[in-house]
């Protein structure tokens, strides 16, 4: 517990603490936190860079350069290429350097009747950023969506030190949008 506090405090690179928090026929929690090197806006800008750090291998086009965030409230998470496109999730809440919040069924999620819930929070810690992700799926007992816990588990724990080692640039801030 000393060394967890110490390396939260020095902002020490730590390995990435993950668990399954709950899991039972009509859903899952999974918890995932860990520190980043940057600093909030420096680890907002890699989280929003999501074809970056996002694993390939789990794309439904191989590719995660093709995935792209628009971050803003109903924007999208999509991944578009040439032989097709698909809405992972939509953007509900974006605060950056802060938190962004996400409705979406990831993957085989999506043709099962479940609402996914995909969390991230960022706070300073020492010289880095501790970042959090919890992923609520919740659907009826007949889908049985605790089934997919460990999967989706598995994904998360290979894509998340992904997102804490990512380095991106801070995008420069948009022209204010006016009302007309």
């Amino acid at each position: 517990m000393r060394i967890l506090i110490a390396t939260l405090l020095l902002g020490v690179a730590m390995p990435a603490q993950a668990e399954i928090v709950k899991r039972a026929t009509e859903g899952f929690i999974i918890r995932h936190e860990g520190v980043a090197k940057g600093t909030p806006a420096e680890t907002w800008a890699a989280l929003t860079d999501w074809g970056g750090w996002w694993p390939g291998g789990h794309s439904y086009s191989g590719d995660a350069a093709n995935i792209e965030l628009e971050v803003e409230p109903d924007g999208e998470l999509e991944e578009v290429w040439p032989g097709g496109q698909v809405l992972h999730g939509s953007v509900v809440a974006a605060l950056p350097d802060r938190m962004l919040r996400l409705h979406a069924p990831l993957g085989p999620l999506q043709a099962v009747p479940v609402n996914a819930v995909l969390e991230f929070t960022l706070a300073p810690v020492g010289t880095g950023t501790r970042v959090g992700l919890v992923y609520h799926v919740a659907g009826p007992a007949s889908v049985n969506a605790g089934r997919y816990a460990d999967a989706v588990d598995k994904v998360f724990a290979e894509a998340f030190p992904r997102l804490l080692a990512h380095r991106a640039r801070p995008k420069p801030p948009e022209e204010t949008k006016t009302k007309e």
